[in-house]
């Protein structure tokens, strides 16, 4: 009976070691659930930062490539415009055009109340225009185009000048006309036979017919361009190119040669060589006002490389000998003896007014290529100024120019027979 009682307590004991060993297993299997649910758990949350991360990483990636892409390709250029009166400023990277901004220092007042400026983070200086007016920053990359077009004054400058040219243009034809008629009246009394070629009256009536149609060329261009045409907005600039003006100066300007030789008495290959490195001057300053960049100053010297013979030999008849040798009206030969009427070449009657004529074109046609390097050359001459400017030059050289002819006296014959000795006109180089 004791042996079975021992026996029934050790196996009592032995189950509550059992047991509690079990609830012990329990407990470290609940606490080791979760630790390793809260492990589990850690490595979700920290894939998930991790997934945070390679989701920005690809971003960074990508914003990478794209900074090493604009570092060796470089973006187009925009195609700069015109922009509205109204609102001038272009923005050079959106191409959007917007209201001009003026900024002045805060005064007293209202004027200090409503257009105080203000200070951004960013460093942008803003002003408020008008009464709760928008505030838009300061942007270096805004090109006032206003400057870029014509405006009032340019158009007004273009009017006159097609004003004078044109009037002038119908004066001086009408001149030549008269003085062709008074040569078929008077040819006779001139004395001069058809042989020697034309009689005086001819003579300034051809010059005279040259001034008014380079005159009236010239009024054509100016209409052209005063009427809002002639021209294109350069892409790489913005500016207004006016070509007209350039076809103008194809035209005239051999005209212009062609009246100060026919005043000079040149010869035809001289005569010749100054109409070609005229055009090719006037080509020359066309390329380089559609070139941009440096280059367009390559060009511009070869104009002026161009220009150096012309203005040359315009000097240098001013200095020749004229050739008053008498002729025979009869046969148009140089006359060594006899008691006939003295007979000279048309041109001695004038040569005086090649002078004045030739100086006025030197210094005018000097001044173009300086006015090209302010204006089409580097832009700081707007293009109003432009249109001012290339107006006065333009009458100047044109609309005076045949004033000068037409207006002109014909010399005395005693003073031409008693200025000189009969000489030879210089040979050229």
């Amino acid at each position: 009976m004791k042996l079975s009682l021992v026996f029934l307590g050790a196996a009592l004991a032995s189950n509550a070691v059992q047991a509690s060993k079990a609830q012990d297993g329990g407990a470290q299997q609940q606490q080791g659930g979760d630790d390793a649910a809260a492990a589990a758990a850690a490595p979700v949350a920290q894939s998930g930062y991790g997934g945070q991360q390679e989701s920005y990483a690809p971003q960074q990636d990508a914003y990478g490539q794209s900074a090493d892409y604009a570092t060796t390709y470089s973006a187009p250029k925009r195609c700069l415009k015109l922009c509205p009166r109204e609102a001038p400023m272009l923005n050079r990277a959106t191409g959007e055009c917007s209201v001009r901004i003026r900024y002045s220092e805060p005064d007293q007042g209202y004027s200090q109340s409503y257009a105080a400026p203000q200070t951004q983070q960013g460093g942008y200086r803003k002003l408020q225009e008008s009464y709760g007016g928008e505030e838009v920053p300061e942007d270096d990359g805004l090109i006032d185009t206003s400057h870029n077009r014509l405006n009032r004054s340019g158009k007004i400058a273009l009017w006159v000048g097609f004003g004078i040219l044109f009037l002038s243009a119908c004066y001086y034809l009408r001149v030549g006309q008269g003085l062709a008629a008074l040569a078929e009246q008077n040819n006779q009394v001139t004395g001069f036979s058809p042989k020697m070629g034309e009689s005086i009256f001819n003579f300034q009536s051809s010059a005279c017919t040259i001034a008014g149609f380079v005159c009236l060329t010239a009024s054509l261009a100016y209409l052209m361009m005063a009427t809002g045409h002639g021209f294109y907005v350069q892409c790489f600039s913005g500016r207004s190119f006016f070509y007209a003006r350039y076809v103008d100066w194809i035209i005239t300007t051999p005209l212009l040669i062609h009246a100060l030789c026919h005043f000079a008495n040149a010869p035809e290959e001289q005569w010749s060589l100054m109409v070609f490195m005229d055009v090719i001057m006037i080509v020359a300053g066309l390329i380089g006002s559609t070139v941009s960049g440096s280059e367009r100053w390559i060009y511009f010297g070869f104009g002026c490389l161009a220009l150096i013979p012309v203005l040359y030999y315009l000097c240098k008849l001013r200095s020749q000998k004229i050739d008053n040798r008498p002729y025979d009206p009869s046969t148009g030969m140089i006359k060594v003896s006899g008691t006939d009427p003295k007979v000279h070449l048309p041109y001695i009657w004038f040569f005086h007014c090649y002078d004045r004529l030739a100086v006025l074109t030197t210094f005018l046609w000097f001044l173009y290529p300086i006015v090209w390097a302010c204006a089409e050359g580097t832009g700081r001459l707007s293009v109003d100024g432009e249109a001012i400017v290339y107006a006065v030059l333009d009458v100047l050289a044109k609309a005076l120019f045949g004033w000068l002819i037409c207006t002109t006296e014909i010399r005395d014959q005693k003073d031409i027979e008693a200025s000189s000795q009969p000489v030879v006109q210089e040979p050229w180089l």
